[in-house]
């Protein structure tokens, strides 16, 4: 049972920190994007407004993912700011460390 534990931990837990480029996070992100959309890929983008397909539930379990995989808080501030992917390919960046 320990184990298990151990393994479910270490799902939602960044045991080595992550560095990635612009290029891989963007990746990172629009796939947690797109894990709460109805979407295709190839109709996002970095500047793809999230309002349009996004509502505040969809914002905070993103967040919830990427605080997960960082091991990180973002704030709701910030969240409340992210106007496109982009913004949160932002924040994903500034709290990679």
């Amino acid at each position: 049972m320990a184990d298990t534990n151990q393994q479910e931990i270490n799902e939602y837990k960044v045991v080595d920190p992550i560095h990635v480029n612009r290029e891989q996070a963007t990746k990172d992100v629009m796939d947690i994007v797109l894990d709460f959309t109805n979407l295709d890929a190839s109709e996002i983008t970095p500047e793809t407004i999230i309002d349009e397909f996004l509502d505040s539930l969809d914002k905070v379990e993103i967040t919830v993912q990427i605080e997960r995989k960082l091991n990180c808080h973002i704030s709701d501030l910030e969240v409340e700011e992210w106007e496109t992917v982009s913004d949160i390919v932002d924040s994903y960046l500034k709290y990679q460390n």
